[in-house]
Order: C-alpha cells, then sequence, then structure tokens
C-alpha cells in the first residue's frame, strides 16, 4: 500500500442510516426524474431518496431502507418542486449493490467519500454543470474509464484512491486539483489533463504504478513535490519549456523513465538530507538528461550522499 500524502483514508460505514430529510420527511410529491431501476415499480423518487432541502436547492443524503436492495439509480432533478444540486458527503458510502448512477444536470457539488467502497459502481453519468468532487468521492468503486465535465472547478484528495479506474479525460481547460488527488489509482493508465493547467499538483499521481500515458500540458510551469512518484511504468515524460521548478521526490521511483529535464528550469529540490536518500528527486529514474548547469549541485550531492548520478540509472549532461 502506497502511504498517502496528505490525508487519510474515510470511514467505510453502512449506507442507509443517514438522518435528515426534506421538512422533516422525504414523503413530498414526485416532481423529479424516472428512477430508471426496473426493481423501483410505479415508486416515487421521493421515496427512494434520503435528502435535505435548503432555500437553494435539495441535497441527497442516501437511500431510504426499501431502496437499498436498487442496482441501478437515477436521481432526480426535483425534489418537492426544488432543484437537486448536490450530492452529500458519504450519501452512498459503502453500498455494494450500486452498478449504474445516473445524475441530473442541475447536480454541482459531489461530497466526500460519497459513493466510497461501492465496490460494485461500475457505470456513472456525470452532471454536464459538475463543479466540485470531494475527497475520496470515488475510492474503491468499479469504474474503469470516465470524463469529467468541463464544468469542473475542483478535484479534491484520494478521489479515485484504490479504485479500478484506469483512464480518466479532464474536458475543461483548467481545474483546481489538490494535492493527492490522483494519488493511489493504481491501475491508472492514462490521464488526459485540463489544457491549460498551470500546476502539476503535490503527490497527483504518487504511486499511479501502471499509469503509462499522461501529457503534461504546455501551460504548466511547476511540478510539485511527489508529483510522479513510484510511477513505474511511466517510459517517457516530457517536461514542458514553461517548467521553471521541480519539487523534492516529484519523479523517485520512475525506474523505467527516459527523463530530459529542460533548460528553463531555474529551481530543482535534489531532496537530499543527512538521514536518507530515499526521497531524492531522481533516485531510480531509467535515464535523465539534465544541463550541465546542474553538474555542481549534482557532485555534491555524490560527495555528500554518496548519491552518483543524481540518483539515476544512468545521467548524461545537456
Amino acid at each position: 500500500m502506497v502511504p498517502l500524502i496528505g490525508g487519510g483514508q474515510g470511514n467505510t460505514e453502512k449506507p442507509g442510516g443517514n438522518e435528515g430529510t426534506g421538512d422533516g420527511d422525504n414523503s413530498g410529491n414526485e416532481s423529479g426524474g424516472e428512477t430508471g431501476d426496473n426493481n423501483s415499480g410505479e415508486e416515487k423518487p421521493s421515496s427512494l431518496f434520503q435528502y435535505t432541502i435548503a432555500d437553494n436547492g435539495v441535497t441527497v443524503t442516501g437511500l431510504t431502507e426499501s431502496a437499498l436492495s436498487l442496482t441501478d439509480i437515477t436521481i432526480p432533478d426535483q425534489l418537492e418542486e426544488k432543484p437537486v444540486i448536490a450530492i452529500g458527503a458519504s450519501a452512498f458510502q459503502s453500498n455494494t449493490t450500486l452498478e449504474t448512477v445516473i445524475m441530473p444536470n442541475t447536480i454541482t457539488s459531489i461530497g466526500d467519500r460519497a459513493f466510497l467502497a461501492c465496490s460494485s459502481l461500475s457505470e456513472i453519468t456525470l452532471s454536464n454543470n459538475l463543479k466540485d468532487i470531494g475527497m475520496q468521492a470515488f475510492g474503491q468503486v468499479a469504474i474503469k474509464n470516465i470524463t469529467l465535465p468541463a464544468s469542473l472547478e475542483t478535484i479534491n484528495m484520494f478521489v479515485f484512491a484504490s479504485s479500478s479506474i484506469e483512464s480518466i479525460t479532464f474536458e475543461g481547460t483548467n481545474c483546481t486539483f489538490s494535492e493527492s488527488c490522483l494519488q493511489q489509482a493504481t491501475n491508472l493508465k492514462t490521464v488526459v489533463l485540463p489544457s491549460q493547467l498551470t500546476t502539476i499538483s503535490k503527490a497527483l499521481f504518487y504511486g499511479d504504478s501502471s499509469l503509462t500515458n499522461v501529457v503534461i500540458p504546455d501551460t504548466v510551469t511547476s511540478i510539485g513535490p511527489h508529483a510522479f512518484r513510484d510511477c513505474s511504468s511511466v517510459t517517457t515524460l516530457t517536461i514542458p519549456s514553461k517548467v521553471t521548478s521541480i519539487g523534492v521526490a516529484a519523479f523517485t521511483g520512475c525506474s523505467s523513465l527516459n527523463l530530459t529535464v529542460p533548460t528553463t528550469v531555474t529551481t530543482i529540490d535534489f531532496g537530499c538530507s543527512i538521514i536518507t536518500t530515499t526521497t531524492a528527486t531522481f533516485l531510480n529514474v531509467k535515464s535523465l538528461r539534465i544541463p550541465s548547469k546542474w553538474k555542481t549541485d549534482i557532485n555534491n550531492l555524490l560527495s555528500s550522499y554518496k548519491l552518483s548520478n543524481a540518483g539515476a540509472q544512468s545521467l548524461t549532461y545537456l
């Protein structure tokens, strides 16, 4: 298990125990979409979902007891004549029956751990107006491929940790990535990042050992600490010319990677200390090509920490 950077795993309580429904209950008149499940019969959406009501709309907080056996659900766009705008924290957490979820375009937010440990969930249709995905929202799910809408503004820590996700596509041009947001997605093979992204955040891909295909957008100016640490399947990665800084342990453990550091980089944290060299930034990189202006720094690594080639398997200077 890869150590988590920046936070811990959420709890895995059983679903269906959430409290708090609109106006004290959730038995209001049907005013939303169909349930989309062949087990639901003629039940009204308001009888399937637990929810809370606020002035600006409804937050779905879970399923009612009678709906816990459903495999496929469609969240309605309205409940009690108010728009459904959010899925609450831990709303469906640990529901191992759910296989398919369709959400309406009225939803703008998915809360922390909303679908965590929904181990049978293999298909989800996201809202085209989704803005925020909470921490661990899709951890330990069976979804293999997902396209995140252009509306997305924020993605939080460990969103796909320990899930089956293999491919992620960001349709938008930019998004705020919290540190570690794609960490521990050990089946992740390919990512299409937002085209106007400026920062590869801390521990973004840490421990994504199956990752083989990711293109760093030309707009990126910095690569954060631990960003690609232990991405042992990546063979090539182009650092754009606008990148000026590389954080500690950014490429540690990238044992298949052939990496060239461009001359535009002005700051590198080589990541050594008197105690340990295991966070050396280029430790075990297959081959490293680096501008000769870094030769003195690399020689100091050798003399101070017995670390030849900056820790890489082979080293050449540009």
